[in-house]
């Protein structure tokens, strides 16, 4: 759960990403702006030899964006949101 959704739900916390500790925490940020993600993203790219499309958009847009780039590499976007979830909640919690 981020930042943003825990004070959805009445929540009183933090409000700072866990990953950079600089931005507010949100869906967008924690996936898509967190230099620290931005960072793992660039890392799995070069990795597998494929351009990084990975941007500051919307998780949506960037889901998008891969599959029409990078159609044989469907599940790399999922396993890595994955990763950054698990990774955020470790330190969290």
């Amino acid at each position: 759960m981020t930042g943003e959704s825990y004070r959805k739900r009445g929540g009183i916390g933090p409000s700072v990403c866990h990953l950079c500790l600089r931005d507010e925490e949100s869906i967008k940020h924690l996936f898509a702006e967190c230099e620290e993600a931005l960072d793992i993203w660039k890392g799995v790219c070069n990795q597998l030899k494929i351009k990084c499309s990975w941007k500051h958009l919307t998780v949506d847009e960037n889901l998008k964006a891969w599959f029409l780039l990078h159609p044989k590499e469907i599940a790399v976007p999922f396993i890595v949101l994955w990763g950054i979830w698990l990774h955020q909640n470790k330190i969290l919690f």
